[in-house]
């Protein structure tokens, strides 16, 4: 934020004849002593600008008096999300041309029940491999058993016999691997057909479906970087439970810890009020737009609210603030002060900690009290002279 770049027009001619005297009174004190009309300069005593009682440049410092915040809440744009510990979004792991949807949006799923048929040559490039791996087995199996027979009768050596025993250790390994890639994919049968029914890996409900009958998917179809090749065949999630998702700044991102109440509403149904629940606070903010994502849970159990909805979420600030004119508040270094009038001639200079800016007040969330009078036209002249000063 640009605090107080540029001084309301209200008393800027005094104030700047009160610089330039001050100039010149550091800077050449004799001359200023022997002017037909001396205007004595204010002076710096401990960190403090004090003026004389008599200086016209009194009246030109415009002065306000803080007062306690009526507003204890912040409003935040966001947007609703599945919630992701409950969503899964199907795609084929082989590729292959769809041949049968079996399940349409809004129906519910149990985990295991069939979504979509399709042909594929590389899911019956699988099941032969399974196939061909058991047959192998038959056959180690029946070439050792005439080893040993011929064996017995003197008829064959024992190192054939063990080359016949690691055949077959080979062929059940082989068997192993390709039946547990099959029953990685919920099969469990050697049947060579080519045709894969992929099936719900969790319970819900099916939110989203984007594939139809003839359709052509590939194997890498997440990995596309085409949006509509990369998006998902199926959506399955639980729909009561959604996720809030804000891009706050990061002053706002501090008044919110894990735990606190969020008031969620939404255009559609301004009477309506939910809530959600801050459950994760980013540890670092976005490179491009500077921003923390913080992210809330929300109870949908009326299934109300949607997915991409666009809401507002207000969180009510547990420490009360005060608020004074923006005017007021500027940027030295790399913090924020202001100039407070401990009397009616001598003025310090203040940090304080800042929040948000609302209608031409900001919210101070320490360094300020109710009803402590604040400089708020002319408080970067004072930081000049003071500045001046210090610096000599």
């Amino acid at each position: 934020m640009n605090w107080n770049l540029k001084s309301p027009s209200r008393g800027l001619a005094p104030l700047a004849a009160l610089v330039v005297l001050t100039a010149t009174f550091g800077c050449d004190k004799k001359s200023a002593e022997k002017a037909d009309s001396p205007i004595v300069a204010p002076k710096v005593e401990k960190g403090r600008v004090v003026f004389p009682s008599s200086s016209p440049h009194l009246s030109a410092l415009q002065i306000e008096s803080a007062r306690a915040g009526t507003n204890f809440s912040l409003i935040f744009p966001g947007k609703l999300a599945w919630d992701e510990n409950v969503t899964v979004r199907v795609f084929s792991p082989f590729g292959g041309r769809i041949i049968r949807v079996l399940a349409e949006p809004g129906s519910v799923v149990e985990k295991g029940k069939p979504l979509a048929i399709l042909a594929s040559a590389d899911f019956g490039q699988a099941q032969a491999d399974a196939r061909r791996a058991r047959t192998d087995i038959a056959l180690a199996e029946r070439n050792l058993t005439r080893l040993r027979t011929l064996l017995e009768n003197g008829a064959a050596a024992q190192k054939d016999l063990a080359s016949a025993e690691a055949d077959l250790e080979r062929a059940k390994a082989e068997e192993e691997r390709a039946r547990g890639r099959l029953q990685l994919f919920g099969v469990d049968s050697f049947t060579v057909d080519n045709n894969f029914t992929l099936k719900a890996p969790l319970d819900g409900i099916l939110v989203d479906k984007s594939i139809n009958p003839g359709q052509e998917v590939r194997a890498d179809q997440m990995l596309a970087g085409v949006e509509k090749l990369a998006s998902p065949l199926f959506t399955i999630t639980d729909p009561t439970r959604l996720w809030l998702l804000l891009d706050l700044t990061e002053a706002d991102a501090s008044h919110l810890t894990s735990g606190d109440t969020l008031t969620i509403r939404t255009a559609s149904r301004r009477d309506e009020v939910f809530t959600g629940t801050v459950d994760y606070i980013s540890d670092s903010v976005d490179s491009v737009t500077r921003t923390v994502r913080v992210r809330a849970k929300v109870d949908n159990k009326a299934r109300t609210l949607r997915a991409d909805q666009l809401v507002t979420a207000e969180v009510r600030l547990s420490n009360p603030t005060v608020d004074i004119s923006d005017y007021a508040v500027f940027l030295d270094g790399e913090r924020y002060f202001v100039f407070i009038q401990e009397d009616g001639t001598s003025f310090s200079k203040r940090e304080v900690r800042i929040g948000r800016k609302q209608g031409g007040k900001i919210h101070i969330l320490s360094g300020l009290k109710d009803g402590e009078k604040v400089v708020t036209d002319g408080a970067l002249l004072l930081n000049q002279i003071l500045s001046q000063t210090e610096g000599t």
